[in-house]
């Protein structure tokens, strides 16, 4: 959905695409708060008991592509744009955070008792669309949200030997009273949950967009760590980059090939300083001359090429 918008420029079909998306939406909203979407689909485009509830990073995409298309498109014509926005930003404050800790939860699905009502997925932190979600609510608990998320970020210095990768997923350890990476299979996805991995892989993209867009040095000393380590680590080598790391920078064993999914978001937090430009423009020729990996893949490379070049905008309220 957010795709549409942007490409709305060159592509006349974009709204009718975009009008479509959001019809799929209504059709496969969450079983527990029906605002939010079921996070999937089979391939009969059928929503199959347990997966019936949402994903917190789909609900804020959604969300935040409908005010970019309200300030595209408007919101007087068949679809009221930022209307149905708002019952999504109100929706996803209900049900997708915790309003305890302010932490995003990593969909509706996870309440007071269960094990990971406390627990929160890195890739979901993306303080750009809480930001505008907050102007355009004026609900200033967003702020409490974007804080805590940032708070969250620096904490996990303590874990990464400067490398400044984050997890996977994030728990909270009641014996410590503290957040530590996830241990493995915590999320059931994996062993690999407290490292930086295929849903991590999104950080340097989404973080840096909010530093890029606002200005917030909040995670800045997070993302020069991340550049110093990645360049330093590849010998500027961008096809050196893994698709798997420990927090502390060792690659993951058997993860040791590139990938769109991992090298084109460091091009996003390669604009952080000019000092990375040569790096930047490696990174932009690896994604130009990428061939095609697969949906989830192409997508992170397409949305930083996006911001790689200077196509991205936020909408204001």
């Amino acid at each position: 959905m957010m795709l549409c918008v942007y490409m709305a420029g060159l592509d006349p079909m974009a709204k009718t695409y975009f009008d479509g998306l959001y019809k799929y939406y209504t059709e496969h909203r969450s079983s527990i708060n029906p605002n939010l979407m079921a996070s999937k689909q089979n391939s009969d485009f059928i929503t199959e008991e347990g997966d019936d509830d949402s994903a917190t990073d789909g609900d804020l995409d959604i969300a935040f592509a409908l005010l970019l298309a309200d300030k595209q498109w408007g919101s007087n014509g068949s679809i009221s744009y930022l209307n149905e926005a708002k019952k999504i930003i109100n929706a996803i404050k209900q049900s997708d955070v915790n309003h305890e800790a302010w932490t995003l939860k990593l969909g509706d699905w996870s309440d007071d008792e269960d094990e990971y009502y406390l627990a929160t997925r890195t890739s979901d932190f993306m303080p750009d669309h809480l930001r505008v979600f907050k102007a355009a609510t004026g609900d200033q608990d967003w702020q409490k949200v974007i804080n805590k998320s940032y708070d969250l970020i620096n904490t996990m210095q303590t874990y990464n030997n400067n490398t400044g990768l984050l997890p996977d997923f994030i728990a909270y350890d009641e014996n410590d009273d503290s957040y530590v990476p996830a241990p493995p299979e915590f999320d059931l996805e994996g062993p690999y949950d407290g490292k930086y991995y295929y849903n991590a892989c999104r950080t340097p993209w989404r973080i840096t967009t909010d530093y890029l867009m606002s200005g917030n040095t909040s995670a800045l000393n997070q993302l020069t760590a991340l550049n110093s380590w990645v360049r330093t680590k590849t010998n500027n080598n961008v096809s050196k980059i893994d698709s798997g790391y420990s927090l502390n920078g060792v690659v993951i064993p058997g993860y040791n090939y590139d990938s769109a999914a991992f090298i084109t978001p460091f091009g996003v937090s390669a604009m952080i300083s000019s000092q990375n430009q040569n790096w930047l423009n490696a990174i932009w020729k690896y994604a130009k001359d990428n061939p095609p990996e697969g949906y989830y893949e192409d997508s992170i490379q397409l949305f930083s090429m996006l911001i790689m070049s200077g196509n991205w905008w936020e909408p204001s309220y």
